[in-house]
């Protein structure tokens, strides 16, 4: 499936939803959505680059500024990957990302790069 853009509205221009550069492949369906995600990118030269394939239960990244902040993904669904930051305790947060901002902010998603990466981090904040 190709990932589309957000449509939008700015200053009385409307921006229409566009394809992007990433395709992603779903697993199997299971009552609610999918059990897991394949996010595709397709290169300058033609070439089709797979990126990760992440599952319910597995980590992704949901935002970032100096630090990459990362929850449990709960959902997928054909528009949106719901994710669960800090589940279990009272501070749980579900943040909604659609399948645009999903696939560039964990295409290369590496779980234990971002938490060393992280703690580097720390050091200087």
């Amino acid at each position: 499936m190709i990932v589309m853009s957000k449509a939008s509205k700015r200053h009385g221009t409307v921006y229409p939803a566009s394809p992007t550069d990433y395709f992603v492949f779903f697993g199997n369906f299971v009552k609610g959505g999918y059990d897991s995600i394949t996010i595709h990118k397709a290169q300058r030269d033609g070439s089709v680059k797979q990126g990760v394939t992440l599952r319910v239960g597995d980590e992704a990244e949901y935002d970032s500024y100096n630090l990459s902040y990362t929850g449990t993904i709960t959902k997928i669904t054909e528009k949106c990957v719901s994710i669960v930051a800090y589940p279990g305790s009272s501070n749980a947060r579900t943040h909604r990302l659609d399948l645009n901002a999903f696939c560039w902010r964990n295409f290369d998603f590496n779980a234990a790069e971002t938490a060393r990466k992280n703690s580097e981090e720390m050091m200087y904040l």
